[in-house]
């Protein structure tokens, strides 16, 4: 009978398929500003991505624009998702909008389930969102 060890190539070391999340921030004066997230947004992650989106969000002035770009993005959980309908509220609080740029379904299906893909500007490439 094969053990564990036979199964997993010889290690019992758990097998881990979450990518570490990475965030950068660009201000492109006057209006604009880009969030790019790379990795996965899960639990252990979260409190980070929500910290760049709230601060992000808070810096917009009248008319600006938050791209947030996720084509990078592998998986992203439901308090992901809360963080971008938070940085939305901001936004909008301060006269300006929240673009998202998704490119994989498992980023897209979240969104699709809980019925935001219309409440939220969703598009597939940068250019597009920053227009």
């Amino acid at each position: 009978m094969a053990g564990v060890d036979d199964l997993f190539g010889g290690s019992s070391d758990p097998i881990v398929y979450c990518r570490r999340l990475t965030l950068s921030s660009v201000s492109v004066p006057p209006k604009l500003v880009v969030v790019e997230a790379s990795g996965d947004i899960d639990l252990a992650s979260v409190g980070e991505f929500d910290s760049c989106l709230c601060a992000a969000a808070g810096a917009l002035r009248v008319g600006g624009r938050l791209v947030v770009d996720l084509t990078a993005v592998g998986f992203l959980a439901v308090r992901g998702v809360r963080s971008l309908l938070q940085a939305d509220c901001v936004a909008a609080d301060r006269g300006a909008t929240v673009r998202l740029v998704i490119g994989s379904e498992p980023v897209r299906l979240p969104l699709r389930v809980l019925g935001l893909l219309d409440e939220l500007e969703v598009f597939t490439s940068r250019v597009d969102a920053a227009a």
